[in-house]
């Protein structure tokens, strides 16, 4: 049914009367209101309901049923129109005083009280209620009157008149929400605020936050002004008068997150959160401090609910900048209370402000946490070690948070946590000492693994400034394995830069010296002898990378490096120092351990093309093997194709289609040898090439019938040259002189072909090169086939291209064709002459793939 329907059934009703009017006119409400309850209703379904019921209202009134009538008309009051109807407007008018018998007298009230006579207006209304004659629908205005009287002599009521009238309100049975009943609450919040023993928690429950309207709860703007919601004055001033409440039931029964404006459950919460932030502000700008300190205890025994927002984060904020110096110890109990996990991804992102790089509040709150845990012992660390896990998740290339983390997961008794962090810090800090150091206190249960990160630590930190701890700590293990005088070394070397700076030397230095006697000397030999445990045990989940020693250089400074690569996209050029080998020998095999790494390099100014990624490896540490030389290099197989005579250059194809070049006695080779090597990608500025070290000449050709044979068809022979030209498809194709081989094709002949390529760098294109060539009886229907039809002669003429039947008798006898077609394919002149053919006639042609067009290379004549 649609709302035209109701239309009809009220044109229906119009020559009915009584009973029967009546029984249409409710069919067609009926259907009005199925319409709606389908969820199909518009504002033109309002107005067909709408003026079924009028003509209901109507009809009652002539039957003299005004309980019926007013109900009805009751019902027309309630309909929700988007947009005024002036005249359906008109028509309400028109029959409230028909229905309503003391409809004067509450028309003559309400005027009273509009002129401000609301003694007069009050006096109307008590007859009316005396009487008995007040019904509900006169609630409305009687509320209005109520209104208008205690906003007005706001400041000559009294506390308990007011509270009377607010009383006497609240009983009638307006419709509700309504604007009436929020300018109620509105007049409640204002009385409020200069009268502290009105409730106004208390009142604002009884007035019912249900029946707050979607206007109550959005801002508005009043000559560029912007005016804050109800809802929002309502929350500032529960927080600016500190009412106590349950927050959670609070948020449950105003319900903004479920409303159908698009507000969500932090909005809802924040509308307590902001105004208790600046409350709290105030306190810290007015060095309150007593009561800034209450307020934040406050704060996070009722305001830390679920869900994160806004100002929820900025209460942490403010609290982190406050809790300092005396005062930072509040910190670590309040973050916890405030619930790390309602940081928002917000929160950790670092703030740009006035060109400068500031850190996320949330990194500043785990470290500020952290701090306090420097001098101060705490049981429960598992609310923190889960914030920092979520921070490290949020900001992972923050190494401060992942160390801080491994000391938490340590003080919370998991060494094994803590120790699979720093074995992934390896790769980024491995050579700072600070990292060796700390790493080494997380060993202490392993004497050997201990001292060997302090050496380590030791070895590489070139400040002797920052090494007094680690000089201690060396000297305690180095007397408990009775490496006396290894422990004095250390003590001496304590002692002596602590008196240069003038720093003072501490009690644990003079009791270790109640039994060791200083020695002068270095223990760095020492470190070096020690230091590859701790090595071994950071990098052992990194694999072992075998690379072969293939080259060296001076670098720009001078310094010698030796060039590893494992033939492949990894090669690294150490210094010479690094290794701390006294012999090292092309193709030698080491073993490495790398720090991979990922460079991008852009692309040319304006470029659409993408920047280029290109790996790069560190050496972290190594091993020497007992393998091969060479021998981790994949062996390759190439034919040498050009010698150079004078710069002693063989230039050679491999097996893989790479053109590669190297130094060797001319004499040693010569063109189309077989020769075998190791196969290396050497690197070539930010690429690689292809070359082959441990080149040897090959005595035995089988390697070479490991090159996969290609079918090709002979598509030319040049016996003035001495060669043939072959096509393998339309990719590849090329020559063979007759002095490399005894095979002498003809046209249309298939032979088999093994085929190297190489690039033509001046041309930009590719060429073959033939490394064997031989008959076949294989064949390659896409390269050869026949074709059967009409062979159509052509003239070239000085009236151009003519056909043979456009010919008369005396040239067709006389002049020879140019050339001919059968269908698409082009037969040149000479086959023409060949087979002595002078008219159109059916034949048989033998066509070949030339690898971008089809040619004719034979005919036969079958029918002339």
């Amino acid at each position: 049914m649609e709302n035209s329907d109701v239309f009809d059934i009220r044109k229906e009703a119009k020559d009915l009367r009584g009973q029967s009017k009546i029984n249409k006119l409710l069919e067609g409400a009926g259907i009005a209101n199925n319409i709606f309850r389908n969820g199909e209703g518009d504002e033109w379904t309002k107005k067909a309901l709408a003026w079924v019921l009028i003509d209901l209202v109507k009809e009652f009134i002539s039957l003299g049923n005004i309980s019926n009538a007013e109900q009805y008309y009751n019902k027309l009051l309630q309909i929700d129109f988007y947009e005024s109807d002036d005249i359906i407007s008109n028509q309400i008018q028109f029959l409230k005083p028909k229905i309503d018998v003391q409809y004067k007298e509450i028309k003559q009230a309400e005027e009273l009280s509009k002129a401000n006579k609301h003694s007069e207006a009050f006096s109307l209304m008590k007859q009316l209620i005396a009487s008995g004659k007040l019904k509900p629908m006169h609630h409305e205005s009687y509320g209005w009157i109520i209104y208008r009287y205690i906003k007005s002599e706001i400041n000559t009521l009294d506390s308990v008149s007011v509270r009377t009238y607010l009383r006497d309100y609240m009983n009638l049975k307006n419709d509700r929400p309504s604007m009436l009943h929020s300018m109620i609450l509105n007049f409640g919040l204002n009385y409020s605020k200069e009268h502290s023993d009105f409730n106004l928690l208390n009142f604002f429950n009884l007035w019912g936050p249900e029946n707050l309207r979607y206007e109550d709860k959005t801002n508005s703007e009043h000559e560029g002004n912007n005016i804050p919601s109800l809802i929002s004055r309502i929350c500032r001033e529960l927080i600016d008068k500190d009412y106590s409440f349950d927050v959670a039931e609070f948020i449950d029964k105003v319900k903004l997150e479920s409303s159908d404006w698009g507000f969500t459950s932090y909005e809802t919460i924040d509308l307590l959160r902001e105004p208790f932030f600046w409350k709290t502000y105030n306190y810290q700008k007015n060095k309150q401090w007593d009561e800034l300190w209450k307020s934040f205890d406050f704060y996070v025994e009722n305001y830390s609910i679920a869900p994160a927002s806004e100002w929820h984060s900025k209460i942490l904020s403010l609290a982190e900048r406050n809790m300092t110096e005396a005062n930072a110890w509040r910190f670590f109990n309040f973050f916890k209370g405030w619930h790390p996990s309602l940081l928002t991804s917000h929160d950790w992102k670092d703030v740009e402000k006035d060109d400068k790089t500031y850190k996320s509040i949330g990194v500043k709150a785990l470290k500020k946490a952290f701090e306090h845990l420097k001098t101060n012992q705490e049981t429960d660390l598992n609310w923190l070690i889960q914030a920092y896990e979520e921070g490290i998740n949020k900001c992972p290339e923050n190494e401060w948070l992942k160390r801080e983390l491994a000391i938490l997961y340590q003080k919370n008794g998991d060494i094994d946590k803590s120790i699979t962090i720093y074995k992934k810090l390896a790769l980024e800090l491995y050579d700072k000492p600070y990292y060796w150091n700390e790493f080494s206190s997380l060993v202490k249960n392993n004497e050997d693994l201990h001292l060997s990160m302090l050496c380590k630590a030791a070895l590489i930190e070139q400040n002797d400034d920052f090494l007094g701890d680690v000089r201690l700590a060396l000297a305690v293990v180095f007397e408990r394995k009775s490496l006396i005088q290894e422990a004095g070394i250390e003590l001496n070397l304590y002692k002596e830069n602590r008196q240069k700076n003038q720093w003072k030397i501490g009690a644990d230095f003079d009791e270790l010296t109640s039994k060791i006697n200083l020695v002068e000397g270095s223990n760095t030999e020492k470190y070096k002898e020690l230091k590859g445990m701790s090595e071994e045990f950071a990098f052992n989940d990194l694999p072992w990378i075998s690379l072969v020693y293939i080259d060296s250089f001076k670098d720009k400074k001078g310094r010698t490096r030796w060039v590893f690569s494992d033939g492949k996209e990894i090669e690294i050029s150490p210094l010479k120092k690094f290794l701390n080998l006294s012999n090292i020998n092309l193709g030698d095999v080491l073993n490495f351990k790398l720090k991979e790494s990922v460079k991008e390099i852009e692309g040319p100014e304006r470029s659409w093309l993408p920047s280029k990624k290109i790996k790069q490896f560190k050496p972290l540490i190594y091993r020497i093997t007992e393998l091969e030389k060479w021998s981790t290099f994949e062996n390759e197989y190439a034919i040498v194709d050009y010698i150079n005579q004078d710069k002693n250059v063989i230039h050679a194809i491999t097996f893989s289609n790479q053109e590669i070049f190297f130094k060797s006695n001319s004499k040693d080779f010569k063109k189309n040898d077989l020769i075998s090597g190791k196969r290396i990608q050497k690197k070539d500025g930010d690429a690689f090439r292809t070359e082959l070290v441990n080149i040897q000449k090959e005595s035995n050709n089988q390697p070479i019938y490991e090159i996969e044979p290609k079918i090709a068809v002979v598509d030319g022979v040049n016996h003035s040259k001495s060669l043939f030209h072959f096509v393998v498809n339309s990719k590849i194709d090329g020559i063979v002189r007759f002095n490399e081989t005894e095979l002498r094709p003809n046209e249309g002949d298939f032979i088999e072909v093994r085929l190297l390529s190489k690039k033509d760098r001046k041309k930009g294109i590719v060429r073959f090169k033939v490394i064997t060539v031989n008959e076949t009886e294989k064949v390659n229907d896409t390269l050869l086939k026949d074709s059967i039809g009409e062979i159509e002669l052509k003239y070239k003429t000085s009236y151009g291209t003519r056909e043979y039947f456009e010919l008369n008798e005396a040239d067709q006898e006389f002049l020879v064709p140019d050339f001919a077609f059968m269908g698409d394919f082009y037969i040149p002149q000479f086959l023409l002459k060949k087979h002595e053919i002078k008219s159109n006639c059916f034949g048989k042609i033998k066509v070949i793939n030339d690898g971008s067009k089809w040619k004719v290379i034979d005919l036969e004549i079958l029918d002339r």
